[in-house]
């Protein structure tokens, strides 16, 4: 109501400010801690990774390269066997779990399949690694080293790094799976078990 009417023609003066909102704090503040607990879950990822890579490469290099092996000779059977596992393994611990006396080693079997799980990206980041880097196997350490980095990089990328980590986790976990297999097939025919 105390709005002034403008005769047609008439021209205003002066400078004309726009006040725009500012963003809100609390968003900078939530936005920011975001970006940085993302960063420092990725380097602890990163190190920790590499620190089990790295101990696993010195204390069995044969076995560590004979996964990652299998992870770029059999890419796609890895995939499937990793799918099959996942959707597999949660009947078979509930059946045990059902009996009761299966209980211990259902937890036990749970446990495993957790460390294989964990596993299996570092497995599936050598192979990687020594793809891009020509399969020089005498650089294990530095094959791991990219193939983690580019993991992490791959993982920050919405929907992509989901994706991503998801086919790492099935593919590692299948060429565990399949490495297993073929080990206990070998003893077999050796008649040692």
């Amino acid at each position: 109501k105390n709005k002034k009417k403008l005769k047609p023609g008439a021209v205003v003066e002066g400078k004309s400010t726009h006040n725009k909102p500012e963003p809100k704090s609390d968003e900078k503040s939530t936005a920011k801690a975001f970006a940085t607990g993302s960063i420092f879950f990725a380097l602890v990822f990163f190190v920790s990774a590499f620190i089990v890579g790295f101990i696993l490469i010195k204390i069995s290099p044969k076995a560590t390269q004979t996964v990652a092996n299998t992870v770029t000779k059999k890419p796609l059977k890895s995939l499937t066997t990793g799918v099959l596992t996942i959707i597999l393994f949660p009947i078979f611990f509930l059946i045990l779990f059902a009996t009761l006396v299966g209980i211990p080693l259902a937890l036990i079997l749970m446990a495993i399949f957790v460390i294989y799980l964990y596993l299996g990206k570092v497995f599936v980041a050598l192979a990687v690694g020594q793809k891009l880097l020509k399969g020089k196997q005498d650089s294990q350490v530095t094959s791991l080293a990219v193939g983690l980095l580019i993991y992490v990089v791959l993982d920050f990328i919405p929907v992509i790094g989901w994706i991503t980590s998801f086919l790492v986790c099935l593919t590692g976990l299948g060429a565990i799976v399949l490495t297993k297999k073929e080990y206990y097939k070998s003893l077999k025919d050796k008649k040692v078990i």
